[in-house]
């Protein structure tokens, strides 16, 4: 019954988030490609189609045959919606149609997969590092799924430039199924997944890095598993080879370095914070024969600040949803430190002057950022799309709202965590004085 209502939950939340980048972005205008391309037949054609407006009918036999790397080696997501819009097209569709709708129902699988196999995931790190969360699974898994679906990267994976796909939704399930594989100690599973993930992203790789500290695992056993896994990732690669300049799409990182950071923060937005200081807290409380959770303890920060580095050496940060890989460190630790910090809250923050305070100050703040962002004329406006890009306006703009929310939420948070931190200490001293008295 668990296993009904858990499913039902996340198909719940699957379609709303669908149905959000759907209604949200919806475009009124037949080529309005500023908009979700998913509530724009047109636009999704065009997005999807290398630009061309073509029916899919032409250019999917051209992306088959001449699909550029590294997207030509990321066949497991394609491949599935591709097959789905021949089938779709034999039917009766029309080419547009049988690719929407084929596409559209990957999509919501996949998306689908991700959030359900995240919860399980998350609420397993979460258990493991705190046993006595274990009679509250169920409600973390939910409160995982939530925070998993309402962060950028998801929320609007189909608002440009994010080109979330359903082999991205796929990709993340596969780290999350590699993940439990290797915590449950199925080791078999655990390659067959990698190799499987071989045909999806080469990202997943970030799988191996919890991999090579699981102290519990002999270092033989480790390399091995990890000689497999990447021998068969080159292998694969060499087969067909492909010519590929990552220095191009970085090229983007420096040429808008403000709109980059910018971007990055809006990967995990208020998660980031309680990522790292629930990572900081929680390492020291682990229990010292959990292998698995010591080597994500281990990982943490040299695998973030890898990814963070690789992204920007060599891909365009402000496709968010590539440093969304980076879920299964960040969501746990921010649970885990809100879940510790909520009674130390209640007692020290969460009264009403206090709340009051911290809002009205997030309030002045947030209205401070909007107003740099409203152009002064015509000069102003233009400067500020040189130095912001597609966060700011043209093709896809429009985050400043949405960058607005999540920087007030962390905003919010940090008050929480310093407030807390300034009552405790003066608390202390308070007690240290009396006791002097």
């Amino acid at each position: 019954m668990s296993l009904v209502k858990k499913s039902g939950v996340v198909l719940l939340l699957t379609l709303l988030v669908i149905l959000f980048n759907y209604f949200v972005y919806l475009g009124n205008q037949p080529f309005n490609i500023d908009a979700s391309f998913i509530s724009n037949k047109a636009a999704f054609s065009f997005e999807l189609g290398a630009e061309e407006w073509h029916s899919p009918g032409v250019w999917i036999p051209k992306r088959i045959s001449e699909e550029q790397v590294p997207a030509k080696y990321r066949l497991l997501g394609r491949a599935l919606t591709i097959g789905t819009f021949f089938v779709f097209q034999d039917i009766g569709f029309n080419d547009l149609d049988a690719f929407y709708f084929s596409y559209m129902l990957w999509v919501t699988i996949s998306l689908f997969l991700f959030l359900f196999t995240a919860g399980e995931l998350l609420t397993l790190i979460m258990t493991r590092h705190n046993t006595q969360l274990i009679p509250q699974r169920q409600r973390l898994f939910y409160v995982s799924v939530f925070v998993a679906a309402l962060l950028p990267p998801v929320l609007f994976a189909f608002k440009f430039p994010v080109h979330g796909s359903p082999n991205d939704f796929l990709s993340y399930t596969l780290i999350a199924l590699s993940l439990i594989a290797l915590a449950k100690e199925k080791y078999q599973y655990f390659v067959l997944i990698m190799i499987v993930s071989i045909f999806c992203r080469e990202t997943n790789l970030i799988s191996l890095a919890p991999l090579m500290l699981m102290q519990n695992i002999s270092l033989l056993k480790r390399v091995s598993i990890s000689f497999i896994v990447v021998m068969a990732y080159a292998a694969y690669r060499l087969m067909w080879p492909g010519h590929y300049d990552p220095l191009e799409g970085s090229a983007h990182n420096y040429i808008y370095p403000m709109e980059s950071l910018l971007f990055l923060f809006l990967v995990f937005g208020p998660v980031w914070l309680l990522g790292i200081l629930g990572y900081l807290s929680a390492r020291k409380s682990t229990a010292p024969d959990d292998f698995f959770i010591q080597a994500l303890n281990k990982s943490f920060l040299p695998v973030m600040l890898c990814v963070i580095l690789v992204v920007w050496l060599f891909a365009r940060v402000r496709e968010i949803r590539i440093e969304y890989i980076l879920f299964f460190y960040l969501i746990p630790y921010a649970l885990l430190y809100c879940i510790n910090q909520i009674p130390n809250w209640k007692q020290t923050v969460l009264k009403p002057i206090s709340v009051i305070l911290i809002l009205t100050a997030t309030m002045i703040f947030s209205f401070a950022i909007l107003v740099q962002f409203m152009p002064e004329n015509a000069a102003h406006h233009l400067a500020l799309e040189s130095n912001f890009a597609h966060f700011y306006a043209g093709f896809g703009g429009g985050w400043i709202p949405i960058f607005i929310v999540y920087f007030s939420i962390t905003v919010i948070f940090l008050f929480f965590s310093i407030t807390h931190y300034v009552m405790r200490k003066y608390q202390k001293l308070n007690a240290v004085q009396s006791a002097e008295a």
